[in-house]
């Protein structure tokens, strides 16, 4: 809850005493525990052209799936890696969809799922 705005600040000064708003996700993916955003990195470069990659923290041997998402909510490709031990994992991602296709420019989100831990990230594909 925003309770003063400072005249000097862009934006709304947050009261230390004030309720912290919910953090329900209004896209209604859902929400993801506090440490599953730590787990997944932005994807380098982004913008991209022709494949982009990601960094996940695996806590030891598990499947990870990375699937894209149009705007629309559309999945268009899925990426599986096999983490067969403890630590970074890269997750490299192409700008095709599942039938090999090139994607159109534009923005795409990427949802990783590996055990109980969900993360998304948005990319751009730019030509």
């Amino acid at each position: 809850m925003y309770t003063r705005i400072s005249k000097f600040a862009a934006q709304p000064v947050l009261d230390s005493t004030a309720e912290v708003a919910s953090t329900t996700d209004p896209t209604g993916i859902g929400d993801a525990p506090a440490a599953a955003a730590h787990r997944l990195t932005a994807n380098v470069p982004n913008p991209f052209r022709d494949t982009t990659e990601f960094q996940f923290y695996a806590d030891g041997a598990m499947s990870i799936t990375a699937d894209v998402f149009d705007v629309s909510g559309r999945r268009v490709a899925t990426q599986r890696v096999d983490a067969s031990r403890a630590g970074w994992q890269p997750i490299v991602v192409s700008d095709r969809d599942a039938n090999g296709v090139e994607l159109s420019s534009g923005v795409y989100f990427v949802r990783v799922r590996a055990g109980e831990t969900v993360a998304t990230r948005k990319m751009v594909i730019m030509r």
